[in-house]
């Protein structure tokens, strides 16, 4: 409930732009959208050579096998499973054309083949319920709406001179930048909500529950990326347990 109403919020300030700019509103979004597809591509290809990404079946030919086998049976999809080197206890779900889960090379010593197939499931929950397609589009219209609100002050300021803002009210750089907060803010929320609803789908299919649980605080236990990542996860084992 809480993700659709973020969804349609961010649907509905995305037009707004779109009823001030025109057609010059189309192009930045365009421009945007084409930008963030090319930057995810170099990203991932810059992500799989730094880190020395392999196969997981060139390592741990068993275990891939297991984890496939165990992926396709409850998901239907068929995803490439990579190791890459890492001190840290982490996995990553990447799909757009092909989908791909990463695990680091921490993962795969520290947890059992139980708590790698929970992380793996947790992953391709992402996959399955398209949340990073989702992430993306509110990516654009939260990128978009910061340009936007560059554009009117710009504008307001006398730098630039912008026919279809001609009688422009003062006050709507001002609004596009509330909306642009509040949408930054939702767009992190967003995120959190699609973790533990990754979870949610992950605990249903498994067996045994307390195999996610027990990954999850492994991770913890590892240096985290962010006070953010570090939280979310104690939130979420408190939700699970």
């Amino acid at each position: 409930m809480a993700r659709n109403l973020i969804l349609i919020f961010t649907a509905i300030t995305g037009i707004i732009p779109l009823l001030l700019f025109a057609h010059w509103g189309l192009i930045v979004y365009a421009i945007l959208a084409t930008a963030m597809y090319y930057q995810f591509i170099h990203k991932r290809k810059a992500f799989i050579n730094q880190t020395t990404a392999r196969p997981l079946s060139e390592n741990h030919p068993e275990l891939y096998n297991y984890l496939l086998e165990n992926i396709t049976s409850h998901f239907l999809f068929k995803p490439d499973i990579y190791e890459y080197e890492s001190s840290e206890i982490n996995a990553v779900a990447v799909s757009f054309a092909v989908p791909r889960i990463m695990l680091s090379s921490e993962s795969t010593k520290a947890l059992t083949k139980e708590e790698l197939k929970a992380v793996t499931f947790h992953e391709a929950a992402h996959i399955q319920r398209k949340h990073f397609l989702i992430i993306s589009f509110v990516r654009i219209i939260r990128q978009s709406l910061l340009v936007f609100v560059l554009l009117t002050f710009m504008f307001q300021s006398r730098m630039i001179t912008i026919r279809a803002l001609d009688g422009l009210t003062p006050w709507i750089p001002f609004v596009l930048f509330v909306i642009f907060l509040s949408v930054n803010f939702l767009y992190y929320r967003l995120w959190a909500l699609f973790e533990i609803e990754a979870d949610s789908i992950a605990l249903n299919v498994l067996e045994q529950s307390g195999d996610l649980i027990s990954a999850l605080k492994k991770s913890r236990d590892i240096k985290s990326e962010s006070g953010f990542t570090e939280k979310l996860n104690r939130t979420r084992i408190h939700i699970h347990l």
